[in-house]
């Protein structure tokens, strides 16, 4: 879905950070938790906008230019304030889960985890203080 369908609706960006141990083993898994996750959101009557937990460990300079400017949109939609918050799930780390993260406490974007408590994209999250 387009991000412009979530302008002036509340909306979740929702996003799941496998470790590259996960990929692609366990991509149907990721998936139902990623269904899951969704469906609890859906039923609060909020929109969800999904990422593909397959581009998330990917680092831009070996993304496509078209995939580059997806991304692109997306971190300046999250810090523009579009989503109401950002929910993240699983246990791995990457440079893009970490900016996300970071243009969601410019927006004071509601930030929710579904990890670990000692993962470290969690305690990322603790040192940003978007986290309580």
């Amino acid at each position: 879905m387009e991000l412009e369908h979530f302008r002036g609706v509340q909306a979740s960006f929702l996003v799941f950070v496998p470790t590259f141990e996960q990929l692609p083993k366990c991509l149907p898994q990721i998936k139902r938790t990623l269904d899951g996750l969704e469906k609890d959101t859906v039923k609060q009557q909020i929109s969800v906008y999904r990422e593909d937990p397959k581009v998330v460990l990917v680092g831009n300079e070996r993304l496509t230019q078209c995939e580059q400017q997806r991304r692109h949109k997306q971190l300046a939609a999250l810090e523009d304030g579009l989503f109401e918050m950002i929910e993240v799930a699983g246990g791995g780390v990457s440079d893009y889960a970490r900016e996300l993260l970071l243009r969601a406490s410019r927006s004071k974007t509601e930030v929710r985890m579904y990890t670990e408590s000692a993962a470290p994209l969690r305690r990322y999250a603790q040192m940003l203080g978007v986290l309580t």
